[in-house]
């Protein structure tokens, strides 16, 4: 995929859904069994409580802070949000309904706790190509280990 510099395999590694909705269901339906933790930043995107509502799974929430400049990630928050049960972190960007276009920073702290944790990332780009001017959306999967 030229999007995320990396080969993909179309018959292993793309599933096509009828929708956001679909998409995001099967993705915690195929990887979330009942008792495992989902992280998501808050305020959030409907489905994401509704699909761990259905696996049985328990939403960790972790608030997205007003900082100047806008939206930030409380990264101390965050890095506290990870135990044992923890199984993926859903990562909205640019996100749904504040807008904020996570930086390549916020999106390698994050990768580097996932990997540390051996956490899953649902990346959750439906908004990829509406950024305001001055922002640029970068893909998790374009970084490099994650």
């Amino acid at each position: 995929s030229p999007l995320i510099g990396r080969d993909i395999d179309p018959m292993l590694e793309v599933q096509v859904t009828i929708g956001a909705y679909q998409g995001i269901y099967w993705a915690f339906q195929s990887f979330v069994e009942e008792g495992d933790e989902v992280i998501v930043f808050y305020p959030s995107f409907d489905a994401y409580l509704a699909d761990s509502i259905i696996t049985n799974a328990k939403i960790v929430q972790v608030s997205l802070v007003i900082q100047e400049g806008g939206w930030a990630v409380d990264r101390e928050a965050l890095a506290k949000c990870f135990t044992a049960h923890t199984k993926m972190l859903v990562l909205n960007t640019p996100h749904n309904p504040t807008s904020k276009v996570f930086s390549r920073d916020d999106l390698e702290f994050i990768g580097g706790l996932c990997k540390a944790h051996n956490c899953l990332i649902l990346a959750d780009e439906v908004y990829e190509r509406v950024v305001f001017e001055g922002q640029q959306h970068i893909s998790i999967a374009s970084l490099p280990g994650q």
